[in-house]
């Protein structure tokens, strides 16, 4: 584990011991989330430390954090980790997850880390009520929320009764998205059509999470698919929000947010608040809905809940200092005046994620290049192409382009080389 500390680092804790500037921590770099939240942060003077898991990554070149701690060992190492560098913290720091798991281990740990770190993250239990998809179904019903009707299975001998009982199309989904599920199936979420895929698909799954997911299928294609995302400060307030209508997904149909744009939908910020009321919560949550194809039914869909998420860009294009808003109410400073829409219908892209849905829906004739320029005008902002940022955009698009093309023109060459041969 990297722990060595520069002379401009011991400057740095030596201004956060003096109360003048505390650090963040963000965990982890090697993701967009912790990539953007970094370079939100940095670029309101607050100084980023970042723990990553992949050093090598090409977010891990962006030029907006003083030090990257490596953590080979992942959320397993996170604790020795954060113990470690509270060392060479000695006015304490702001610890920033950005992932369910790292947010749940925070809060599970709360007595140890904030002896050094101050976190905007729930209790335990809330964030387990919230966080598990088949604990928070309950408290959605019992607010008087929409919901897709739902199965859950927690053991093989439970999956040929729910197959009987369920109708298709079906959404297959972890109530926990695990280290296991990750490695194992690598996508959050997938869509079952025969009765045969939905068998085979849950004797794979159950086992990978504390239980399996199947609800029910809401039509409607990927722009049917709203948010909720918003930061409740300390005092159990709503400091900042917004509603979101997501552009396209990645995987389509059941992946995660490509483009996204601002849009005003009162009934989203009155269901959403009233749930998250009804629990004592505190700091980031997002919460997903799906409307119903021809209807003005939402549906909620899953809850993630302690940790930024990827529209952490779509309220900064919007003018809303969100992630500010955070370390603010965290280090007790005066709260940011931009906590409200400023630029509406502003929109942010997650251009890995982007290129790849348009290619798709291009392919399939359900979009144009000029329907595609036209979704996006506007203000926008993008989650993880920074031109201010030019080592990240090098070693994360431009060099595989490269390398790429080059791998493609050489293929070519050979390939006329042994047909000239062959002519000879």
């Amino acid at each position: 584990m990297n722990t060595s500390t520069s002379t401009m680092e011991k400057d740095l804790y030596k201004k956060s011991s003096s109360n003048e500037v505390i650090p963040a921590v963000v965990a982890w770099l090697d993701n967009n989330v912790g990539l953007e939240l970094s370079r939100i942060l940095s670029k309101h003077g607050i100084p980023v430390i970042a723990l990553a898991v992949d050093v090598k990554n090409y977010r891990c070149k962006t030029r907006f954090v003083q030090r990257i701690v490596a953590v080979p060992s992942g959320d397993k190492g996170l604790l020795q980790a954060l113990d470690e560098l509270s060392h060479s913290l000695p006015g304490g720091a702001v610890f920033c997850p950005t992932t369910d798991a790292l947010a749940f281990i925070a809060s599970k740990n709360r007595v140890r880390l904030e002896q050094t770190y101050r976190m905007a993250i729930a209790n335990e239990d809330t964030l387990e009520m919230l966080g598990d998809k088949a604990q928070v179904s309950k408290l959605v019903k019992k607010v008087g929320i929409s919901l897709p009707q739902t199965w859950t299975v927690s053991a093989v001998e439970e999956i040929q009764p729910l197959i009987d009982a369920c109708t298709l199309p079906l959404i297959v989904k972890p109530s926990v998205r695990t280290d296991a599920w990750w490695t194992t199936i690598r996508e959050k979420a997938f869509r079952i059509d025969t009765r045969a895929e939905l068998e085979n698909a849950l004797q794979k799954c159950v086992g990978l999470a504390p239980s399996i997911i199947v609800q029910e299928w809401i039509e409607g294609d990927d722009s049917n698919m709203f948010f909720y995302h918003s930061y409740i400060g300390r005092d159990r307030q709503c400091l900042a929000e917004l509603v979101g209508q997501k552009l396209r997904q990645w995987p389509r149909r059941t992946g995660v947010g490509a483009s996204s744009v601002q849009v005003d939908v009162p009934k989203l910020n009155q269901i959403s608040r009233k749930l998250l009321d009804s629990t004592d919560f505190h700091g980031f949550c997002e919460i997903e809905y799906k409307r119903r194809e021809g209807t003005d039914d939402y549906y909620f869909i899953e809850a993630n809940v302690g940790r930024p998420s990827l529209h952490a860009a779509l309220a900064e294009s919007c003018g809303i200092e969100m992630q500010h808003t955070m370390y603010c109410d965290c280090t007790d400073m005066p709260l940011p005046e931009a906590n409200e829409v400023k630029y509406s219908r502003a929109k942010s892209v997650v251009w890995r994620f982007e290129l790849q849905a348009v290619a798709r829906a291009w392919l399939d004739n359900e979009l144009t290049l000029y329907g595609w320029f036209k979704s996006l005008a506007g203000r926008s902002r993008s989650l993880d192409l920074h031109l201010d940022d030019p080592a990240v955009v090098w070693a994360g698009f431009l060099q595989p382009a490269f390398e790429f093309s080059f791998k493609k023109m050489m293929s070519v060459i050979r390939g006329v080389s042994s047909s000239s041969g062959k002519t000879r």
